[in-house]
């Protein structure tokens, strides 16, 4: 109810916008319980025998163009004008939700039936189209363009067409509208007029189309032969269509059954594939790790040597030294005695020189003396010296005093001349500011002239615009003028199609002689057509049998494929085993080699003749696994010819199918030249 309220709520806000009231009825019809939505979230608009006006079916047709609520729209008995009429049908372009619409005894004719007409070429989702007691085909022109749409549809299923004056001429644009259209499934043309022309025609559509496989024909003036033998077609479309569904659905069974027993064979091969390389991966491992250990322990046994070697090079250097340091001890003692020989020579040099020296001491003391009794005479004279420049020092403290005192003076004397000098930047500032208010006053001139030449421009476009608006009024006046011609030529063209129809009348009463006189002929060939049903027949059941055959085939191959998994499960548990046995063996062989480390060389020779081994196991399962994949190979050949087998008997089947389709042409072939 929330999204019927919703359209509710736009439907009334469309209205207020354009000025228009409220329509009771539409709004009665959206508050009833078939509006609310389904399980599908889908609901039903039910606007039966309800008087909607031209401005409502216009907001109505523009809401239901972008409309994704009503699955299903009645509009039956509304006495709906052309113009509301052709709202409706152009809001229903591009609607992408509804698939069943209504339309009965709505009087729908002329450009109603084409607004039909584009809403068939541009809709994609109606499939259902009921348009009964109406007046699509009255005119021949409108229909030719229903026709056509009709033949460009793709989505429509059911077309209800009972009483709407359809001529044999119209029949004759259905029949070719069927021969294109490849969705309708049920056709309605009770109580019209098609006749014999249009039954002939339509039995040439049932040639090309294999999809219409109900048709309606009581009422139209049709004699039971023909109406029988187009109802026959359609009985033969409908069988057609049944055998090709159940053909299509066998196959796509049987596609399904083979595309899952090859992925089955895939999976399981990839399954060995993977099992034989985790295998190989886990002996490469083992041997790897065994050589690891192997070139470990020679690394150890390489390292003590090494070690063994250095220590007792370094215990025959360490021998070598002592021998040397023993000689050079031995060198040592002699220098020894030497140095002290020559020390006490040295040692008896040294008094002498120090007697030497006493002496010496005392005359530089004699010489020290006289020398400061000399420098005492000098610092006196220094003393005098200095008092002298003490009184020279207080007689330049005056004098830099009298200097401070004229410092200060000048000092002033600066002070007013600053004074003096910012006066005049004052004035000069003065200056400045006059000149500037001068430029502002120049600017708010020139301001003024902008603004004025401005309004020159406006009132200049002003008077272009009024023009132009004189000139549009003037078109206005010429296309009224246009229009009045066009309702009378539209006028006189109306009186032009009643004579025309007048002498189709007349022309449609010779005919009707004409084809009495064919019936008689028809009355002869229906034993032919009989015969020709009967063979069709007798083809079916053949087909059927043949397809029997086929369901036995596929069961026989469904055991064979059951029997070969079987097989491919044995060999996969021997592949278990050997790779058990191979398991136990590497744990007893690592085991074996774990406990004799302590003997490297024995070690050796028994890794060597495991690894061997190994690699005489690992060729067998090599070899093995090559005969499994020769008999996958194998079993793969044999699928493969009986999808050979299956795909010649399907071209069998079209072959045949295409046979009896040229012998019912052919048949038919003399039919349409007695006719003609």
């Amino acid at each position: 109810m929330a999204m019927v309220s919703e359209f509710v709520r736009e439907y009334k806000c469309v209205c207020t916008e354009r000025g228009v009231e409220f329509n009771d009825n539409l709004l009665q019809a959206l508050q009833r319980p078939c509006s609310s939505p389904g399980v599908n979230g889908k609901a039903i608009l039910n606007l039966r025998t309800n008087s909607l006006d031209e401005q409502t079916c216009s907001i109505l047709g523009k809401m239901l163009s972008v409309d994704r609520l009503f699955e299903k729209i009645d509009l039956s008995d509304c006495a709906l004008s052309l113009p509301a009429m052709s709202h409706i049908l152009c809001g229903l372009n591009t609607n992408t939700v509804c698939t069943q619409l209504n339309l009965k005894g709505n009087n729908v004719r002329g450009q109603a039936v084409e607004c039909l007409a584009r809403m068939l070429c541009q809709n994609k989702a109606i499939e259902c189209l009921v348009l009964e007691w109406n007046n699509v085909g009255m005119l021949d022109d409108p229909f030719m363009m229903f026709c056509e749409g009709l033949g460009n549809n793709t989505s429509l299923i059911q077309l209800d067409l009972r009483n709407n004056q359809i001529s044999h001429h119209g029949a004759a644009e259905i029949a070719n509208a069927l021969k294109r259209n490849t969705t309708l499934r049920k056709l309605d043309l009770r109580w019209n007029n098609i006749g014999l022309v249009g039954g002939k025609a339509l039995i040439e559509a049932f040639k090309l189309n294999r999809t219409l496989d109900k048709i309606e024909l009581n009422g139209n003036d049709m004699p039971d032969e023909l109406k029988k033998s187009i109802e026959n077609a359609a009985r033969n479309n409908e069988e057609i269509h049944k055998l090709s569904t159940e053909y299509k659905s066998r196959t796509q069974t049987l596609a399904g059954e083979l595309n899952r027993v090859k992925k089955t064979c895939a999976d399981q091969c990839d399954d060995l594939l993977s099992r034989l390389e985790e295998k190989d991966e886990r002996l490469k491992k083992t041997n790897r790790f065994a050589t690891q250990k192997v070139e470990h322990f020679q690394e150890l046994l390489d390292e003590r040597k090494s070690a063994f070697n250095s220590l007792t090079s370094k215990l025959t250097r360490v021998e070598s030294e002592m021998v040397l340091a023993e000689q050079k001890a031995k060198d040592f003692e002699i220098l020894l005695g030497k140095e002290r020989a020559d020390k006490e020579a040295i040692s008896a040099s040294y008094r002498a020189k120090l007697q030497e020296a006493k002496q010496l001491h005392t005359s530089l003391e004699s010489k020290l003396s006289a020398e400061l009794a000399d420098i005492t005479e000098k610092h006196n004279d220094c003393m005098i010296e200095v008092i002298e420049l003490r009184k020279t020092s207080c007689n330049q403290n005056k004098q830099i005093n009298e200097l401070k005192e004229e410092i200060a003076s000048l000092q002033a004397d600066s002070r007013a001349a600053a004074s003096t000098h910012q006066e005049r930047v004052k004035k000069e500032q003065l200056k400045h500011s006059q000149a500037i208010r001068e430029l502002n006053l120049q600017k708010e001139k020139e301001v003024e002239q902008v603004l004025n030449d401005q309004s020159l421009i406006e009132a200049s476009l002003r008077k272009h615009i009024a023009k132009v608006e004189e000139q549009k009024r003037d078109a206005e006046e010429e296309i009224s003028k246009l229009k009045a011609l066009l309702i009378t030529e539209r006028i006189k063209a109306e009186e032009e199609l009643s004579q025309t129809r007048q002498k189709l009348k007349s022309d449609m009463d010779f005919h009707i002689h004409h084809m009495e006189d064919k019936l008689k002929l028809l009355h002869s060939a229906k034993d032919d057509v009989q015969q020709v049903n009967s063979q069709q027949a007798c083809t079916i059941s053949e087909l059927q049998t043949k397809n029997n055959s086929l369901t036995m085939g596929v069961d026989n191959l469904k055991r064979q494929i059951e029997s070969l998994q079987q097989g491919i499960a044995a060999k996969y548990q021997d592949i278990d085993n050997a790779k058990q046995e191979v398991r136990t063996q590497m744990s007893e062989k690592l085991r074996d080699s774990e406990k004799e480390m302590s003997g490297l060389k024995s070690e050796r020779d028994k890794l060597l003749g495991s690894k061997h081994k190994l690699e005489d196991r690992v060729s067998q399962l090599e070899n093995d696994v090559d005969k499994k994949n020769e008999q996958l190979k194998h079993l793969k050949e044999k699928l493969s010819m009986r999808e050979s087998d299956i795909a010649w008997m399907r071209e069998e089947t079209a072959q045949r199918a295409k046979a009896l389709q040229v012998a019912v042409k052919n048949y038919a072939q003399p039919l349409t030249t007695q006719s003609a």
